[in-house]
């Protein structure tokens, strides 16, 4: 079975989910710059359907929640606040589902 580790680095997965280990520290940008997805446009959809956990087609809050997760089974949640933070920058129509066209618009944002 693949994983994110396939199409990842591990240190920078490592080195990116340190970063945020604190509550409240995740930022989404940062974040998937800092693991390098911004640089590899072309597994962008790849890592989506890795953090579409229910396969739903889209992120949802569900999802959101575990999203450190999906990067190392010991990650922790995200909070509340983190979580709706995240939804927000992927989700700029509010409609509470983050679609493959607007993750890769997020993590493709300029800094």
């Amino acid at each position: 079975m693949a994983s994110i580790r396939d199409f990842l680095s591990k240190e920078a997965i490592d080195k990116a989910l340190d970063a945020v280990k604190d509550s409240d520290s995740f930022l989404p940008i940062e974040f998937f710059n800092a693991i390098g997805l911004k640089k590899q446009v072309g597994i962008v959809n790849k890592i989506f359907n890795f953090l579409d956990r229910n396969k739903s087609g889209f992120i949802e809050e569900e999802d959101a929640e575990d999203l450190l997760q999906n990067f190392r089974h010991d990650a922790r949640k995200l909070t509340p606040a983190e979580t709706a933070a995240f939804m927000k920058a992927g989700d700029p129509n509010n409609t509470g589902k983050i679609s493959p066209a607007a993750f890769s618009a997020m993590v493709q944002a300029p800094d």
